[in-house]
């Protein structure tokens, strides 16, 4: 396997965002490009990666409320930012009044669910997930997606998707798409992963792939795809059509990896440009080490291994313009082959 050397392009210094990354909302894609959100106490901020490379943040948002000292989901918002708590989804404006509430049915174990919000690609409408209703018969009839107006907080719509006091987590694509992604978490080792269209308001909900495979990393085109197997064992490219089938495309496996055979995909694969991917491998999930490999964008063939001036250990997270992200302690650094 051929190796590349990485080009360190910028430095910067931000506080406590390697625990950051490990929760659902660190890392997200809004508003066409990838932003890092750090949540501190009654304390959130928001940094707009930067599009010229020779830098890292273009723009830091911050908004402290009593109202954010719980956990919760939090995703920048044309300006403002919405925050999915246990029982509520706020809407707080850029100076840091309150837009809107919406108040639904507390999740029934906060410690096991946690709902998630994004606002549409429009900016009309909000997706949030929140808990469901029961049946005729008293049962759980599962989460709920709702569509909620995104000036007033008023309920336009929503569906029932077949998953239970889920994990989730909500991205966009890169390139400004009507769908947005879904990830939803049901228990260890299910997860699904789902396609939403909510222009109209009307929500209009795919599987992305098949049942147990999260999405994992960035999407470049709107149609494009990576899903990452819980285990770390391979990893698949998917192709969203205008029918609304998902074909599977390509596959990587880790036992194929000569150089790599007891290893496993760790951290958020994802495209570095439309032509590659970057994806780390290591001996366990949360091995501190890891090895980050070069794959072809169409096949998931791995054609190099990238190796840096520096140590690095931190899993790499592609931005899709060429360049990735690694973030040690408090350097977040910006990398290009």
């Amino acid at each position: 396997m051929r190796e590349i050397s990485a080009r360190m392009l910028a430095e910067e210094r931000l506080e406590c965002f390697r625990d950051a990354l490990d929760r659902p909302d660190g890392f997200q894609v809004r508003e066409g490009t990838n932003w890092l959100v750090r949540r501190d106490g009654a304390t959130v901020s928001c940094f707009r990666i930067s599009s010229g490379k020779a830098r890292i943040v273009a723009e830091e948002r911050s908004w402290r409320s009593s109202q954010l000292d719980v956990q919760g989901y939090a995703s920048p918002a044309a300006g403002g930012l919405l925050f999915s708590a246990a029982g509520s989804v706020t809407y707080i404006n850029s100076d840091g009044s309150i837009r809107w509430q919406f108040d639904h049915a507390p999740w029934e174990d906060s410690a096991i669910a946690k709902g998630a919000c994004a606002l549409t690609p429009s900016g009309s409408h909000v997706l949030a997930t929140l808990r469901g209703p029961d049946d005729e018969e008293g049962r759980y009839a599962g989460d709920v997606c709702a569509v909620l107006d995104s000036e007033s907080g008023d309920l336009v719509g929503q569906e029932i998707i077949p998953v239970y006091s889920g994990v989730y987590s909500f991205n966009h694509s890169l390139e400004h798409s009507n769908h947005v992604f879904l990830n939803a978490a049901h228990g260890q080792n299910d997860t699904y992963s789902l396609i939403i269209n909510a222009l109209s308001g009307d929500l209009n909900i795919t599987q992305a792939g098949q049942v147990g495979d999260p999405l994992t990393g960035n999407c470049l085109d709107g149609s494009h795809f990576l899903k990452i197997d819980v285990g770390g064992d391979w990893l698949t490219l998917c192709e969203h059509r205008r029918d609304g089938s998902c074909p599977e495309k390509a596959e990587a496996r880790t036992s194929d990896l000569n150089e790599y055979p007891d290893h496993q995909f760790v951290g958020k694969p994802g495209f570095v440009d439309l032509n590659t991917v970057l994806a780390a491998v290591a001996e366990e999930t949360w091995s501190a080490e890891s090895e980050h490999l070069l794959l072809d964008a169409q096949t998931l063939i791995p054609w190099a291994r990238v190796s840096y001036p520096s140590e690095v250990s931190a899993r790499p997270l592609p931005l899709g313009d060429g360049s990735w992200l690694t973030i040690e302690n408090n350097s977040v650094r910006r990398w290009a082959g």
